[in-house]
């Protein structure tokens, strides 16, 4: 077996791992489970909280991404722009 070793090339690059969003949207499927597992009399008052978490786990896990992918698209651009500054820097030396 073969074991993964951190990149030593650069600093910034994160281990492959699952994302914290994924996870969260992936709880919000518990629930769900519920509403297959449980008996229908025991379901019918449950149904509307059981509901309301699956939303709010979907939606808290999409807020996640969302953040995540926007935080990677700032990070990207200003390396970019510094990688730029620098090239234009040694152009004009």
């Amino acid at each position: 077996m073969s074991t993964i070793e951190p990149s030593v090339a650069s600093g910034e690059e994160s281990q492959p791992g699952i994302e914290p969003w994924l996870v969260v949207c992936l709880l919000a499927f518990v629930p769900g489970a519920l509403i297959v597992i449980l008996p229908r009399a025991t379901l019918a008052p449950l149904l509307l909280p059981i509901g309301a978490s699956m939303i709010a786990l979907l939606v808290a896990g999409l807020a996640m991404l969302w953040r995540a992918e926007w935080t990677r698209r700032r990070r990207d651009a200003r390396s970019r722009d510094d990688a730029r500054a620098t090239i234009d820097g040694r152009q004009l030396q």
